[in-house]
């Protein structure tokens, strides 16, 4: 994706936590995105450019990317009989092969940022891939690394965390708000003046201890349920804040939430998953430039 203001493309992946079955699909997806745009950007003499260095560096290897980026074929020759079954240390090809196409891509594209989110529950061989190519891009300039995580992770996570602090790490804790910035965002959510939504704020913290996630769905969840509503004779938000302050934590969003989907028609053929949010743990994100 493009954005706006830097002329910069910017591309992001999350991993899950049920885990893929596709070997390397979370690390290949973000990198599969630059194919796509790449292609359809870059100039003739950028992507001939990019195809005879890709070809010439790659080799045989090229079925091993090729595995992982669905898309390669758009920028170079992809032969579709070759196999990257034969290599026993995958991990160790798919860093070459990825830090060959990153290296080479960056030289004749904008500025590329990736972001990696919930890397907590990212496989080693994913965190190894990711780690190999750190080190070999941490020269690059064009290339702008960002992952996002939680904080009671397990051991090899937390040492693979400390393994890249090598280069240029950057580490940004996010806490939960206190309660001036609750009192910020349901203000600016209302638009109604600070000193008349901090009560209303006080009550919210209590139930989300800050947690901005968290917050913001209960906000949007009291406001389905009628305890916060727009009133038109006086043209500002009210809410009732004895049923909101009666409210249970656990009732406060999951609750909602599963007596909306009540509400769905069933031809919809919707399913959703829920996830528990209500631990309040705070999150890292480390930039990596």
């Amino acid at each position: 994706r493009l954005t706006s203001q830097t002329e910069s493309y910017f591309f992001k992946s999350k991993f899950d936590q049920t885990k893929s079955s596709i070997p390397f699909s979370t690390v290949g997806s973000v990198f599969n995105q630059l194919c796509d745009e790449f292609h359809q950007n870059a100039t003739e003499s950028q992507s001939t450019a990019v195809r005879i260095q890709l070809e010439a560096a790659l080799g045989s290897q090229v079925a091993i990317l090729a595995d992982i980026l669905p898309s390669l074929f758009k920028i170079m020759s992809v032969d579709s009989s070759a196999t990257s079954s034969e290599y026993v240390d995958r991990a160790m090809n798919v860093s070459f092969t990825l830090r060959t196409f990153i290296e080479t891509v960056s030289c004749y594209s904008r500025r590329v940022t990736f972001l990696f989110d919930d890397v907590q529950f990212a496989d080693q061989s994913s965190l190894r891939v990711l780690s190999n190519v750190l080190a070999d891009l941490r020269d690059n300039s064009n290339v702008f690394f960002v992952f996002c995580h939680r904080d009671n992770t397990g051991d090899f996570f937390d040492t693979w965390l400390k393994s890249i602090a090598v280069t240029s790490l950057q580490t940004v804790h996010l806490n939960n708000l206190n309660i001036d910035g609750v009192n910020e965002l349901v203000s600016q959510s209302l638009n109604t003046f600070p000193r008349i939504t901090r009560p209303l704020a006080l009550a919210l913290i209590s139930k989300t201890q800050g947690n901005p996630l968290f917050l913001h769905q209960l906000l949007e969840s009291l406001r389905l349920h009628g305890l916060i509503s727009f009133n038109l004779n006086s043209r500002r938000w009210i809410w009732d804040m004895d049923k909101i302050l009666n409210l249970e934590v656990s009732d406060s969003v999951l609750t909602f939430m599963v007596e909306g989907c009540c509400n769905f028609q069933r031809s919809c053929g919707t399913c959703l998953r829920f996830q528990h949010v209500s631990d309040h743990q705070s999150s890292f994100v480390h930039s990596i430039y």
